[in-house]
């Protein structure tokens, strides 16, 4: 194994490590080398042990805190649920200083991400399912004040009933281990009241029938992913405008972004800023290129 360069030489050069970190391990998880990964996560927590750094709210932080995603990332794509669990605890306790009861704690806004990413689907993978569908709907909770809240956060609420990873559970697979319909949810009726009536068009769903009947929703995801692919070519979405803006429109905005993207990735910054990470860490030169497929 290639020792991993310690770049925390001093506190002026926290953040500047930081960022070559990150960029390394990208190339890792781009490049799916988990097992290195989290090797490289335990490396940076060893060099940054006695280093702390100071967050936008003020609050004190050990340096190496941003590895727990990337170690929670590698252990979930290994299938190793326990140590992505044990990876998602220390980083709350790192954060929060206290582990938290999760059964009573009361969270807040701020925790959106951490709970409709994070908690509520290692607790599906881990088998505790009423307590993941507990905080999965107290996120979709906090989503529903907006408007547009169903398109956002459809496929939070319905895909595969047989999840594999953290990216593939949904509310539909808690409802389905704990034999319930989705139509008990809450919130199923102020789902399906938000959606916008051009996603109904295109499946060819009403909206009175989806209300009665759960199990429209996957005809209804199945209509919107064709209808998207038909429409997007740049590798971004602008959300529901994506699917109610008309073609032409879809077609020039996507044309646009797909130009800066283009023109990013010729910018001579980012081949100075390869260089130096390729020369920071020299086992970058074993590994593929980024954007070269992989043969399997």
């Amino acid at each position: 194994m290639t020792k991993l360069p310690n770049l925390f030489r001093s506190e002026d050069d926290v953040r500047a490590a930081r960022y070559y970190y990150e960029r390394f391990l990208t190339r890792l998880f781009v490049v799916k080398r988990y097992k290195r990964m989290i090797e490289t996560c335990r490396e940076i927590h060893r060099y940054a042990r006695r280093i702390s750094i100071t967050e936008e709210r003020g609050e004190s932080q050990n340096a190496g805190v941003f590895t727990y995603w990337f170690d929670l990332q590698a252990n979930n794509l290994l299938h190793d649920f326990d140590s992505a669990w044990r990876a998602l605890r220390a980083w709350e306790k790192a954060v929060m200083h206290k582990p938290l009861n999760l059964k009573t704690y009361r969270w807040k806004p701020t925790d959106f991400t951490q709970l409709i990413y994070y908690y509520a689907p290692l607790l599906y993978l881990r088998g505790n399912y009423q307590l993941g569908r507990k905080l999965l709907e107290a996120a979709l909770r906090m989503a529903s004040i907006q408007p547009g809240w169903s398109y956002e956060m459809l496929a939070h609420i319905h895909k595969t009933d047989r999840p594999s990873t953290i990216y593939d559970v949904s509310l539909f697979a808690f409802y389905s281990a704990l034999e319930l319909d989705l139509t008990e949810w809450p919130l199923w009726k102020k789902f399906v009241d938000d959606l916008h009536p051009k996603l109904l068009r295109i499946s060819r769903i009403s909206r009175i029938d989806l209300k009665e009947d759960a199990g429209l929703l996957a005809p209804l995801r199945e209509a919107i992913n064709n209808e998207r692919r038909a429409r997007l070519f740049s590798g971004t979405t602008h959300g529901l405008k994506d699917l109610t803006d008309s073609p032409s429109q879809v077609r020039k905005r996507q044309a646009g972004v797909q130009k800066k993207i283009q023109e990013l990735d010729t910018d001579p910054r980012l081949s100075d800023i390869e260089r130096k990470i390729q020369s920071m860490f020299l086992e970058l030169a074993k590994l593929p290129p980024p954007g070269r497929r992989q043969s399997k």
